[in-house]
């Protein structure tokens, strides 16, 4: 009976030592969620970032938002880009982490929604361009293609040229986006 006490004692001691070595030695996989982060506004282009830790014992992080998966990302970094839409509404990202021994850590976040989000389309921007020329007299006549504006790579004409006799302090109007060259009608003197 003493013999099988002692025994027992010395068995669980060499598990301790040996459990506790072992246990230094292994650090548990752990995976955060960079980005969005929890309770953050998405929209539109939006990264999605994990960090795991170890780094070198990640086979595979795989992303999912609302229950479809998004990417599958075999080495760091963890990130790829997530098209979130126009509207700011709640979003479940999750991240899964595969370990070298088929070790598995899954990371969520929420991401908040709007209560009220105003949307508009525009169809068309009315603009007022008033010419006079170096001494501040209004310039009348000017035709159409006077007055382009443009709007990214598309080139928009104005729908027609100023009537007013109105009077302006700038000396010359300038194209309204891409360009700041001025826009003067040959012989105003601008």
């Amino acid at each position: 009976m003493m013999m099988t006490a002692i025994r027992a004692f010395l068995l669980l001691s060499a598990s301790l030592i040996v459990g506790g070595v072992t246990g230094a030695q292994v650090r548990s996989p752990a995976l955060t969620i960079v980005s969005p982060q929890e309770a953050a506004f998405v929209a539109g282009r939006t990264p999605l970032r994990a960090r795991v830790e170890p780094a070198g014992e990640a086979i595979s992080v795989i992303f999912y938002v609302d229950g479809l998966q998004i990417c599958a990302l075999s080495r760091p970094p963890f990130e790829c880009e997530w098209d979130a839409g126009v509207q700011v509404v709640e979003h479940q990202v999750r991240a899964v982490a595969t370990f070298t021994g088929a070790r598995h850590v899954v990371g969520n976040v929420r991401t908040q929604g709007l209560d009220y989000a105003e949307s508009v389309d525009v169809r068309s921007v009315q603009l007022t361009a008033t010419v006079s020329d170096n001494r501040g007299h209004f310039v009348k006549g000017l035709p159409r293609s006077s007055f382009p504006a443009h709007r990214v790579r598309f080139r928009r004409w104005v729908a027609s040229p100023p009537t007013s006799a109105s009077s302006s302090s700038k000396p010359c109007a300038r194209r309204s986006t891409a360009s700041t060259s001025p826009v003067c009608p040959s012989g105003s003197g601008c």
